[in-house]
């Protein structure tokens, strides 16, 4: 398990907490504060078998129920997070978040609680960059438990499909919160993606700022554990009549 101190993206280092003045029980607190309103409609698409996947974003709707978080305990940072058209994977629009960290800040981070909650069986994703030689994947379990982990990523400009399937291993893994005993414990609640200082590639230049791209976000159920939602009455009606 954790120490209290630990308890933070990334551990930032004793030095940079300090300068920041926060303790660990402020810095959870603003989290959990901040995730809550998240809680934002999950696209949960039609599972025809029990290994079909179910989307989560591919941002061609806007945001896709992700908010932003920009770091306030540690500066803040600057930065954004937006629905973009440059350079999409597979469709029109793919997710882009941004960090400046030029004055102040140590990371930026997006996140979204599921309102359909997932046993998951593996998390899969796109990701491009030039910026960063790593992601910070953070994930809330049933119990309320977040599992941190660092994806490692090639900042060569190009698409990259990330799969992964185990939610509590991993570099620099980290828990807290829920029942903190680096247990999984099914469904998952929230998904999180961070973008630290540290992972920059110019992370000591001038100008610290740095971008990544995501796309086609998905996870695929346990076997046999995920029903699509039904839809509307109405909606149901209106297609009966279409088919007729």
């Amino acid at each position: 398990a954790m120490s209290p101190s630990d308890r933070v993206w990334f551990q930032p280092s004793h030095s940079e907490a300090g300068v920041a003045g926060s303790s660990p029980r402020a810095i959870a607190a603003i989290w959990s504060a901040w995730v809550a309103p998240c809680a934002l409609v999950g696209k949960a698409g039609p599972a025809k078998s029990a290994d079909t996947s179910v989307l989560v974003a591919d941002f061609e709707n806007g945001k896709d129920g992700f908010g932003f978080h920009d770091g306030a305990e540690f500066g803040p940072a600057g930065g954004s997070f937006s629905a973009v058209t440059n350079g999409a994977n597979k469709s029109e629009f793919c997710g882009r978040l941004e960090g400046e960290f030029t004055v102040s800040g140590l990371y930026v981070a997006i996140s979204k609680k599921l309102e359909q909650s997932l046993h998951v069986k593996v998390l899969s994703f796109y990701v491009k960059t030039k910026d960063v030689t790593k992601i910070g994947l953070r994930l809330t379990d049933s119990s309320g438990q977040t599992h941190q982990q660092e994806i490692e990523v090639n900042p060569t400009g190009s698409w990259q499909p990330i799969r992964v399937n185990t939610f509590n291993k991993g570099s620099n893994y980290k828990h807290w919160g829920g029942k903190d005993d680096g247990k999984w414990h099914q469904p998952l609640s929230t998904i999180g993606f961070a973008l630290r200082k540290g992972d920059l590639k110019n992370a000591k230049g001038k100008t610290v700022k740095g971008e990544y791209m995501l796309d086609e976000i998905r996870v695929t159920p346990m076997p046999g554990t995920y029903k699509p939602e039904e839809p509307p009455a109405e909606n149901k009606e209106a297609e009966e009549k279409q088919d007729e």
